[in-house]
């Protein structure tokens, strides 16, 4: 399981970001404590009489900057937990980080694959006094290792392969419900992975069986862009059924291509303050490690080697999340990737096979041939050497 906190100086934003996804059926209510309902369906309040549960006590603080809490649970991905152990899980971590007595709401997110838990909270006590964020984040890690042991949890790390945490089943267009099926995982994917182009983002989506493509006006390749479309494709990349917009995707507008495409570009700005040294890791392994350790050795410096339907790999900066295509690297740490590529043929060529049964008999004989001819070469050995023989050609010839 995965912890993460964050605090804000208001609880609306974080209310209004759980609330849409209830709104849109990618998420539910758990569980909730000192929330005042009226005897409503706590789903059906509106924010501003939720908001009010929480600033009954974040009012009584004026000078508290950071008033409210908003925690992130996420159970790893092959982790099928019922409602009733996830809302255990929840309540015992706010108990052991001290939010027992404090208005908080537990939210169940489907938006991704991942399904996991946002809590909020507020870090006002009933008498006006705050709860500490001293050592916050040391003592949920220490809360977060012990939900594991008690839960019978998988380990949980600060950060790990993103693609670990990504169910890597490709899409079935024989499943069904296809705009499900490619809005998860484009969802889940995009939360993971930070692309710094749309190339990047439709290279990666085919390995999933997921085609991506610009929408133009009038299917013109000079044409304005109006968009972009999905569609479900078999392993050959061959399509089945219809393209898909984005916008009858996911209506939320999170496919939307000009909010990609400004997301990549932050990412590729991002990216290029960490280039160097990302290369210099990846050279560092390729010069390092043969063909059958190589992945290991990347994993173990950071990097996950992506390998794509066309055969072109592509690598992950594990802490980062940014994917380097191998086009975007720098001459140099391409033409090391080439000479690792064929020092792997080379390493494969040179191991040792084991001999048919010809080739063994022939061995044997060929190694008692060695044997026999040593030891007549050797003091001692019993044997003709050639001057012995040449001395015998002349005694006969009466040299």
């Amino acid at each position: 399981m995965v912890a993460k906190i964050t605090q804000a100086k208001a609880v609306g934003g974080m209310l209004q970001y759980n609330n849409k996804k209830l709104e849109k059926g990618e998420a539910s209510i758990l569980g909730y404590n000192k929330i005042i309902t009226g005897g409503k369906d706590i789903e059906k309040l509106g924010i501003a009489q939720t908001q009010k549960s929480f600033d009954s006590f974040g009012n009584l603080n004026k000078e508290l900057k950071r008033k409210y809490i908003h925690v992130s649970l996420n159970p790893h991905p092959d982790e099928k937990l019922s409602d009733e152990k996830l809302t255990d899980i929840a309540k015992d971590y706010m108990k052991q980080l001290g939010y027992a007595s404090q208005p908080y709401i537990i939210y169940k997110h489907t938006d991704i694959e991942r399904t996991h838990l946002h809590i909020v909270s507020c870090n006002v006590k009933a008498n006006g006094k705050t709860i500490t964020d001293s050592n916050l984040f040391r003592r949920s890690n220490e809360i977060r290792k012990g939900i594991e042991k008690k839960y019978d949890l998988k380990e949980g790390a600060v950060k790990k392969n993103p693609i670990d945490y990504a169910n890597t089943k490709k899409v079935d267009y024989k499943k069904g419900d296809n705009n499900a099926q490619i809005k998860t995982k484009a969802l889940t994917i995009l939360s993971l992975v930070k692309f710094s182009s749309f190339d990047s983002y439709k290279r990666h989506m085919a390995n999933y069986n997921i085609a991506v493509d610009i929408r133009k006006e009038a299917n013109h390749p000079d044409g304005k862009i109006l968009g972009s479309t999905y569609q479900v494709t078999n392993d050959k990349g061959v399509g089945e059924g219809l393209a898909i917009k984005a916008s009858h995707i996911d209506r939320g507008g999170n496919l939307d291509l000009k909010k990609l495409e400004k997301k990549f570009d932050n990412n590729k700005e991002d990216k290029q303050k960490r280039k160097d040294f990302f290369e210099k890791n990846l050279q560092s392994v390729l010069k390092n490690s043969n063909n059958a350790g190589f992945e290991k050795g990347a994993e173990i410096q950071g990097i996950s080697i992506i390998k794509n339907k066309d055969n072109i790999d592509s690598y992950l900066d594990i802490k980062s999340g940014h994917l380097y295509e191998k086009s975007e690297l720098s001459k140099q740490t391409q033409n090391v990737i080439e000479q690792g590529t064929l020092n792997s043929v080379d390493y494969e060529s040179q191991i040792e096979k084991e001999p048919s049964a010809a080739e063994h008999v022939e061995n044997i004989a060929s190694s008692i041939i060695d044997i026999l001819g040593a030891g007549a070469n050797t003091q001692g050995g019993g044997g003709s050497t050639d001057k012995d023989m040449k001395r015998k050609k002349r005694r006969k010839r009466g040299i």
